[in-house]
């Protein structure tokens, strides 16, 4: 609808809209870059989780009737034989694993990197296409409103110049009756009559001239501000 698309209000709340959009899409670009980073946090954690519960299987199975967690617990001779030579058997174990350990940790946190990466780069694509749509918006609000601003100023422009020439014509025709009153005057009625009848036709030739003549200029101005728009239609589509 013209009437409401050059409402300074409309323009304004579509401005608002459009800001909150922008706002609540980096929202939740950073809620989605939160949980891919607690998404790793977490695996670490679990992993830590799985490690302790192993070592306590295992001793259990060592020692089954022993409460290592029991305070004032003291254990016998055999019991801690048998402990000490598990934890040999572990150390060693776990020096084996050690190397294997330290491969897959380097393989997982590269793959955990590159997985972080492609997120990263996922979310600077869609923080790219959001800054990219507000400043087409804003762009399309500005056009809009230079718009509005130069049509209000041909309009004004044109109402001043019908003006001027109404009161160009007012006087005009005011001097021309001073001037048949001035020959009504000096000559009889009838000759005065053709007389004002003449200059009235003549005034009308006059005054249907300017009139065209304004019609052509009111042409002119709005084939400038169609071409002006054109022209930042295409600057519009060039940035774009």
């Amino acid at each position: 609808n013209p009437s409401t698309s050059n409402n300074p209000l409309l323009l304004n709340a579509i401005e608002t809209a459009n800001k909150l959009s922008y706002q609540l899409d980096e929202l939740n670009s950073l809620v989605q870059k939160a949980r891919n980073e607690s998404r790793v946090l977490n695996q670490y954690k679990d992993l830590i989780d799985k490690s302790r519960q192993q070592f306590n299987n295992e001793l259990k199975a060592i020692l089954p009737d022993v409460d290592l967690n029991a305070k004032g617990k003291k254990l016998s001779e055999d019991e801690m034989n048998a402990l000490i030579a598990h934890a040999h058997l572990r150390v060693d174990h776990l020096r084996r694993q050690l190397t294997e350990q330290q491969i897959r940790e380097e393989q997982n946190i590269a793959k955990a990197i590159e997985e972080q990466r492609i997120a990263d780069s996922k979310l600077a694509h869609n923080q790219l296409q959001l800054e990219v749509q507000r400043v087409k918006e804003d762009q399309s609000l500005e056009i809009e409103r230079g718009l509005q601003t130069e049509r209000k100023n041909w309009e004004t422009e044109l109402e001043e110049r019908l003006r001027r020439a109404a009161q160009a014509h007012s006087e005009h025709l005011e001097q021309v009756v001073r001037t048949q009153k001035q020959l009504y005057d000096i000559e009889n009625a009838q000759a005065v009559e053709e007389a004002v009848t003449k200059e009235r036709r003549l005034h009308s030739k006059q005054v249907d001239l300017a009139l065209s003549k304004l019609s052509g200029i009111e042409t002119a101005l709005q084939g400038r501000i169609a071409a002006d728009a054109e022209n930042r239609r295409a600057k519009q589509y060039w940035l774009a």
